[in-house]
């Protein structure tokens, strides 16, 4: 009698174990973004793919994006053509739910939308400034790999360096052009966060400009600013907050 209850033990355990197995990972799905840099996406199209494991036993994956389904798809290839036209520059979140059988199991990733191509050197260093006075006047370290910008150097483009920089509230960046452009001006800081938007593809005529940025108050750090006019016109230059 003993063995028999010993044997129906060791089986009910066993059943359970397989039942939890299942509840805990029916399947893993993931959350693919082309294109993207890392958690960057700029184009007017985007890609969200969803891959997943265990596709035998899977009913359908819905997406979401910002907490709003956008797609319930029931066959492979599990993917949407995000439409970014009018949507807010920023933070967006896009998850991913897949249905097994009466089970779930979900990716989730947060991606920054931007106005202008984010390259991986965009993302890289956030070490050192071109320091600054007031007046735009070079006062000790030039950062090579900042802006775009050489003394008595006639560029057909330039960009920066903004001053006064290090700065305690607010700062100029300066940039000429021999030529009409679109130029695209975004802050990012060293989390990859999108802070101000300063131009969105605006046009502007041959001529000297200056562009000014309010810090973020209450805030000493290291902020990016990214300056675009096309692929191969794509600098930018770092700002010290103290």
């Amino acid at each position: 009698m003993k063995i028999l209850i010993r044997v129906i033990f060791m089986i009910s355990i066993s059943m359970l174990i397989n039942s939890c197995e299942q509840l805990v990972n029916p399947g893993d799905v993931t959350i693919v973004i082309t294109p993207s840099n890392e958690d960057f996406i700029w184009e007017n199209e985007i890609i969200i793919s969803v891959t997943a494991t265990k596709v035998d036993k899977l009913d359908n994956i819905v997406i979401y994006i910002d907490n709003v389904e956008v797609i319930d798809d029931h066959i492979e290839p599990y993917e949407y053509t995000w439409q970014t036209t009018g949507i807010s520059y920023g933070e967006h979140k896009i998850k991913a739910i897949g249905h097994y059988e009466g089970k779930t199991s979900r990716d989730e990733i947060v991606v920054y939308f931007s106005p202008c191509a984010i390259f991986a050197e965009d993302l890289q260093n956030f070490t050192g400034i071109t320091e600054t006075d007031a007046l735009g006047e070079l006062t000790g370290n030039i950062d090579p790999d900042d802006w775009h910008f050489e003394v008595a150097k006639d560029y057909a483009l330039s960009f920066g360096p903004a001053y006064p920089n290090p700065l305690d509230e607010a700062c100029f960046i300066p940039f000429s052009l021999t030529e009409a452009e679109e130029i695209t001006m975004i802050i990012i800081n060293q989390d990859h966060e999108i802070i101000d938007v300063l131009l969105n593809n605006h046009q502007y005529d041959p001529g000297t400009y200056f562009k000014s940025w309010s810090a973020p108050a209450n805030v000493n750090d290291i902020f990016r600013c990214i300056f675009h006019a096309a692929d191969s016109l794509h600098w930018y230059g770092d700002l010290l907050v103290e």
